[in-house]
């Protein structure tokens, strides 16, 4: 047998060594400290890996924002005192407790559409009565049956639910949650600041309230992009996308959306003044009727700068950028309405060429960051 070759032996201890060869070099079968070491336990080649640390805050938050991120139809809210004094007034037959009230989704299960009276199962971590949690989540919920309550001695009028697998959750993550029908917008606070086109964003803005489900339960309110449609009440809906865009076509000849158009000869020279380009409908129509209409449509160049934006649905910087791209002579014939009579010319010839540098400024700015 060549002198390379290992003796290979069938008997347990031979083999218990054997397992061992791949884990050590030629010149380790003469150190009698590797031998011993190697037959000692095996716990002692064990990695023992120490245990994690609970989460951080940040850590748990993030965990319950993604638990109500599956779960974002189960949310009940506390009772005012109030409520829960006239409710009890009206089922007296129910013990005490913390109540919430669960909103019903699904009116073809529910055709009432009147909310659950709900407790939190007295199994779950979330003690109602020591903690201040105002909005819960919960992954189920148990509705006792009328027949049982009856036998019971209750009203069998009485549907006092049981929470289970609660989660505090904070108010503020239900209003950025989605859109209707969990979360309702509505009318636009301008006490806190008006509406206007953000340029990080490149949105248009605006403080706005917001509640949710049909219960309506008021959420705080939400600096957002500004929503196509807000409810100012259940039965009024109202239009915002002539406002949005109104503010955007302002924006964008205020040089707020581009730092270089309009072009600086141009800046301090507009006429009409792009001042007029606002909402407010305080100005009475030129035929003299008592209709309010914003005040932009006085002026023939605003309705057609509008018109140009709203034909190719341009609200954003990016969408102009792609638009441009397109057609370099957009907006031209537009543009030249605001413009003195002297600039014209210019404009014309120069038009081509400053959107093509603007296109390409900022795409090389976008590539950059």
């Amino acid at each position: 047998m060549p002198a390379t070759c290992r003796p290979v032996s069938m008997s347990p201890a031979s083999l218990e060594e054997q397992s061992s060869w791949s884990d050590h070099t030629e010149d380790e079968d003469h150190d009698p400290a590797w031998f011993a070491s190697s037959r000692e336990a095996p716990s002692t080649f064990m990695t023992r890996t120490p245990p994690l640390p609970p989460p951080s805050l940040e850590q748990e938050r993030e965990l319950c924002r993604a638990l109500l991120a599956a779960f974002p139809d189960q949310v009940a809210r506390r009772m005012e005192p109030d409520q829960v004094y006239q409710w009890r007034q009206e089922h007296p037959q129910t013990s005490g407790g913390i109540l919430f009230r669960c909103p019903v989704w699904d009116a073809d299960e529910h055709p009432t559409k009147m909310p659950f009276i709900a407790r939190v199962s007295r199994y779950c971590p979330v003690d109602p009565s020591r903690d201040t949690a105002r909005y819960l989540l919960y992954t189920e919920l148990t509705v006792e049956d009328p027949e049982q309550a009856e036998v019971a001695g209750k009203s069998p009028t009485v549907a006092v639910a049981t929470m289970r697998g609660v989660t505090r959750i904070e108010p503020h993550w239900l209003a950025t949650m989605g859109r209707p029908p969990l979360v309702r917008y509505g009318e636009v606070v301008g006490e806190l600041a008006p509406p206007r086109y953000d340029a990080q964003m490149d949105q248009v803005m605006a403080w706005i309230r917001t509640f949710y489900s049909r219960e309506a339960w008021p959420l705080p309110v939400r600096w957002m992009p500004l929503p196509s449609v807000i409810q100012e009440s259940p039965t009024r809906l109202i239009d915002q996308r002539e406002r949005r865009l109104c503010l955007f076509a302002r924006a964008l000849l205020e040089r707020q959306v581009l730092a270089s158009f309009p072009p600086m000869e141009c800046c301090g020279r507009l006429r009409p003044s792009s001042a007029v380009l606002t909402w407010d409908t305080d100005l009475e129509h030129s035929s003299g009727s008592a209709a309010r209409v914003p005040a932009y449509r006085q002026h023939r160049a605003a309705v057609l700068w509008l018109a140009a934006l709203r034909r190719h649905r341009v609200e954003r910087r990016c969408t102009l950028l792609e638009q441009w791209q397109r057609d370099p002579q957009f907006l031209l014939d537009e543009f030249l309405l605001w413009v003195p009579a002297s600039d014209q010319e210019v404009l014309q010839k120069n038009w081509t060429s400053m959107t093509a540098v603007i296109c390409r400024s900022s795409s090389e700015t976008r590539e950059r960051a």
